[in-house]
């Protein structure tokens, strides 16, 4: 019997903190590692007792999903965010920066697209934009199955999150061609190139994501040519194809 595990610990930024005694154990049964970034391959490679540890970063495909997710707002004036609430995705800062945002663009809104665990995390997302004031141009819509189809309704897609691994948001921004700013963090900066295809800023720093989204809202034919060049990127390097036929080969030779 072959044991094959899938690392996608999303807090990989924190991996100091990591509990993995029963990981480790476990560890020594298992034929092969798939770590979806390069942290993470580093980390089991030192800290688990698997041989064969490979990075493997996760791909994103267009849903077939019927589109019946009608976006509020202005058509060619909507940000999104595809982030389950979770406290490591941030939704805070976003939130401030689109105060600043709203205030200088009134007819651009934010789009929050994830699921909603109904928690603590979420109590203090809808108290902050009650807080914040910024009930009308700040939309929430819990889990959609037709994500492709919200996506294609905005112009640039955003993630503010505090720690990633690789995420599958930021794949979909591209093969929806958006605009696309991220946080350095993870393995975000190996998907955006800063200033190429994409802006990366650091987590925390709402001006500077006042300042790359105000590059864009007003700049449309550079959003054009980095979420066109983005677009390329994503479906050259992150494609389904690509990576199933380098796993499908492995799991092979796990097999025999």
């Amino acid at each position: 019997m072959s044991i094959i595990w899938h690392d996608h610990f999303g807090n990989s930024e924190f991996l100091e903190h990591r509990k993995f005694r029963v990981l480790k154990f476990c560890s020594t049964y298992f034929s092969h590692i798939f770590c979806v970034n390069k942290g993470l391959e580093i980390w089991a490679k030192q800290s688990l007792k698997t041989k064969n540890v490979t990075y493997s970063p996760n791909f994103a495909t267009i849903d077939e999903h019927i589109g019946v997710t009608k976006l509020n707002g202005i058509s060619g004036k909507r940000i999104v965010c595809l982030a389950n609430l979770r406290p490591q995705k941030d939704h805070f800062t976003l939130f401030k920066a689109s105060k600043k945002v709203v205030e200088l663009y009134p007819d651009w809104t934010l789009h929050c697209v994830g699921k909603d665990f109904k928690d603590s995390y979420s109590e203090e997302v809808a108290s902050k934009i009650s807080e914040l004031g910024i009930a009308k141009s700040v939309f929430m819509y819990g889990s959609k199955p037709d994500v492709f189809n919200i996506l294609r309704q905005c112009e640039i897609g955003v993630l503010s999150s505090k720690s990633e691994g690789l995420p599958i948001a930021l794949l979909e921004y591209g093969l929806a061609n958006l605009a696309v700013i991220a946080t350095n963090v993870g393995e975000c900066k190996s998907v955006v190139r800063d200033k190429v295809n994409g802006f990366l800023i650091n987590s925390l720093d709402v001006d500077s994501l006042v300042k790359t989204l105000s590059l864009y809202i007003e700049n449309e034919v550079l959003r054009k040519e980095h979420s066109n060049r983005y677009k390329k990127h994503i479906q050259e390097n992150y494609s389904e194809k690509a990576q199933l036929e380098n796993i499908l080969e492995i799991y092979k030779n796990c097999i025999k």
